[in-house]
């Protein structure tokens, strides 16, 4: 991806904590962030920047993954769909962005397989976050401290 964010004069920001290794199909999750990170460097344009963020939430106890960009956005209705097989937004379809709107729903799926969950923070022409959070249970957060 970094490749890819210097060919579009895109930056690539990472903000990546240590944390605990969890019992997860990181192949599978691979293909989750990859299909974040598509998203966000396709729907960003050059001079933008596109961040990944790792952390531990000490307060709740969970891992947080976030993607955020300074791309094209999206509006509160357009984001109640996003998940869903085969949507791609209004902006997404009159743009000459190509896709067919499925890495998100299938993105949610694997997330929600590793038993997490996803969210989305957009306002159009301002960006987008992606937020992956995977409760950690006391013998993992032990393990941590």
């Amino acid at each position: 991806m970094a490749l890819r964010a210097e060919d579009r004069g895109i930056t690539l920001e990472r903000r990546i904590v240590e944390t605990p290794e969890l019992p997860l199909d990181a192949q599978r999750l691979q293909q989750a962030v990859v299909n974040l990170l598509s998203n966000a460097l396709k729907y960003t344009s050059s001079g933008g920047t596109v961040t990944v963020c790792v952390h531990t939430a000490v307060e709740d106890h969970h891992l947080e993954l976030a993607v955020t960009d300074t791309g094209i956005g999206m509006s509160d209705q357009e984001q109640t769909n996003l998940f869903t097989d085969y949507y791609r937004t209004e902006t997404a379809r009159n743009s000459d962005i190509p896709g067919h709107g499925i890495g998100l729903s299938l993105t949610r799926r694997i997330v929600v397989a590793h038993g997490g969950q996803i969210s989305v923070s957009s306002r159009p022409g301002e960006g987008s976050t992606f937020t992956i959070r995977f409760g950690l249970d006391e013998v993992e957060w032990a393990d941590r401290a």
